[in-house]
């Protein structure tokens, strides 16, 4: 039994979201763009937001934003709260009187473990204690929720023993944009994109990129994303400069979706040396766009890379290894093609938006009704 079709239900969505719609940061937005996109034909939504941006205060476990979070759904009053990661914004939640659908993009207490032994001992310290405060959100969410979007076979391993919630497997949702981006290739040019952070793992990319330039000496990598920690990003600026690596490897910062998508028009392949993912966004991007990936063999990752069919997976850590796997991709461009072809193929089977919006549409109606019965 669902509801009926005819009733536009009323849903609350709360998370990340772009307070400026085309300069999209980071997957968590871009997954929850998507799906208004996609879902407002069908229901009314109301999104609910917290500019990071801005001073909080973690020592409250951001009491004033998680009050004004309950207090605005208050207002609202939805049908059902869809709510997008276990960090505040999922704690915030975990005791409301709606129906509440969590969806898990990441694992924070997986995050929690990254250590950088380059950055300073206190940047290191402040980053264990923030992470505390995360996996203290994981875990009490996870424990409060009965409803779950796992994104990820990966994701579903990862938090099977901290919930007994019923689990939903939708993939993310992907713009229809990236499928019709044209090749434009450029020889030799890289492209990442992502927070600048040190989960990323962009400084073992700048040491694979330094191996190649030696012969490949036009390699290009351009970095695409926000500062999210600036002690990481002067580590890269400094390695850049120690290694002369200022013509090879440009930031090109926080730009708009209309620069992006020029980005995977002009890349010969993307490239993801994550220590850390569950189901990268910036992946299934650049398999709709028909683009190979080379990227570590982590988490979610070997769920959606073909390993030698539709990109290269390397091992993190290993330098040498990502620079042979970067090059064999730059040397063979018939190859890179082919993985291309071969990612797009399963892109427009798993992370269309109109299937997607389907699956999550059905989860809503399955929610509702069972907090109803």
């Amino acid at each position: 039994m669902i509801l009926a079709e005819e009733k536009r239900i009323r849903v609350a969505i709360v998370g990340p979201y772009p307070l400026d719609p085309s300069k999209t940061t980071g997957g968590i937005q871009a997954v929850i763009q998507n799906l208004v996109k996609g879902l407002k034909k069908f229901v009314d939504i109301h999104i609910i937001t917290i500019d990071y941006d801005r001073d909080m205060d973690r020592l409250s476990l951001y009491y004033p934003e998680r009050k004004w979070i309950r207090n605005t759904l208050r207002q609202i009053n939805p049908d059902l709260v869809h709510v997008h990661g276990t960090d505040v914004y999922g704690y915030a939640v975990r005791n409301v009187r709606y129906p509440v659908l969590l969806t898990v993009h990441g694992i924070l207490s997986q995050e929690g473990k990254i250590d950088e032994p380059s950055l300073g001992f206190w940047v290191r310290q402040f980053n264990k204690v923030k992470y505390s405060f995360n996996t203290f959100f994981e875990r009490n969410t996870l424990k409060a929720v009965k409803h779950i979007v796992v994104i990820s076979p990966y994701v579903e391993e990862m938090i099977r023993s901290y919930t007994s919630a019923r689990m939903y497997h939708i993939d993310n949702p992907v713009d229809e944009v990236f499928f019709q981006l044209k090749d434009k290739t450029v020889p030799n040019r890289l492209l990442f994109v992502g927070m600048i952070r040190t989960r990323k793992g962009i400084l073992n990319l700048l040491k694979a990129v330094h191996l190649i330039q030696k012969n490949i000496p036009d390699i290009q990598l351009n970095i695409v994303g926000k500062v999210f920690e600036p002690e990481y990003y002067k580590l890269l600026q400094d390695y850049i400069e120690d290694n002369n690596l200022g013509a090879n490897v440009i930031f090109k910062g926080r730009i708009s979706d209309k620069e992006l998508y020029r980005e995977f028009e002009e890349c010969v392949a993307i490239i993801l040396p994550s220590i850390e993912e569950s189901s990268p966004m910036v992946v299934e991007q650049a398999m709709a766009a028909g683009k190979p990936v080379v990227a570590t063999r982590v988490g979610g990752i070997p769920f959606l890379v073909e390993d030698r069919k539709s990109g290269i997976l390397v091992e993190y850590g290993d330098i040498s290894g990502l620079a042979e796997a970067i090059t064999s991709v730059l040397r063979n461009p018939e190859v890179a093609r082919e993985m291309g072809r071969r990612g797009q193929e399963i892109a427009t089977t798993r992370f269309e938006l109109s299937a997607i919006v389907d699956k999550t549409k059905k989860v809503y109606q399955e929610v509702i009704f069972n907090s109803n019965a």
